[in-house]
């Protein structure tokens, strides 16, 4: 048996966005909640911690790792929450393994599987082990981007992690340097992960 995961990019939104703590009570088309977002969001901000302090292998054959990152932005959801996004992910659970074309303004899609073994008619990976799993596949491919702030997750049966990103090709995933000494106006270091922090958080 196998879990689906699928990632949706959004490349521009006009979305209303909430605070993280309304979400429960506003996005309420399926069955996500507070500690699935908050998997989703330390996923993310462990690999970005790691590879603005030099910690990540440049690749899978390699010992050198990647260099610092003077700039790399803490992944958010306490002020950027959008469920509009997260409604789009609901409806795009085809359940197939190639499924087919879905037309969405600004938005593409990338689709994962994840094989899991079956006890008593369920997968025996949860729903939250899936997004973890997922977040790992996709690092190398996205989440390193230094812009990467916003993050709308979602899970059901079939797990589907939206983000508010759009990468840029010509343009550097981050800028290198000493750790998080290049933090932008408004935004603080964090000692403990080498992230920038919004000043507001």
């Amino acid at each position: 048996m196998y879990v689906e995961v699928t990632l949706i990019l959004q490349q521009q939104t006009a979305d209303l966005v909430y605070l993280f703590d309304d979400a429960p009570k506003i996005c309420d088309f399926n069955v996500m909640n507070q500690k699935m977002r908050q998997a989703v969001l330390n996923a993310h901000n462990t690999r970005k911690s790691l590879l603005a302090k030099g910690k990540v292998e440049r690749n899978f054959f390699s010992h050198e790792n990647m260099p610092t990152a003077t700039i790399m932005l803490y992944v958010v959801v306490t002020h950027m929450y959008d469920c509009v996004l997260e409604k789009k992910a609901a409806y795009s659970r085809p359940c197939q393994k190639r499924p087919p074309p879905t037309t969405f303004i600004y938005t593409g899609m990338n689709f994962h599987y994840i094989n899991t073994e079956v006890e008593n008619f369920r997968p025996v990976k949860t729903p939250k082990e899936a997004i973890g799993e997922a977040a790992r596949e996709w690092w190398d491919l996205h989440m390193n981007y230094t812009k990467f702030e916003g993050v709308t997750p979602r899970v059901n049966d079939f797990p589907i992690i939206p983000f508010l990103i759009a990468i840029m090709v010509g343009i550097p995933m981050y800028k290198e340097g000493p750790a998080c000494e290049g933090c932008p106006y408004g935004y603080k270091c964090d000692e403990r992960t080498k992230l920038c922090k919004d000043k507001n958080l």
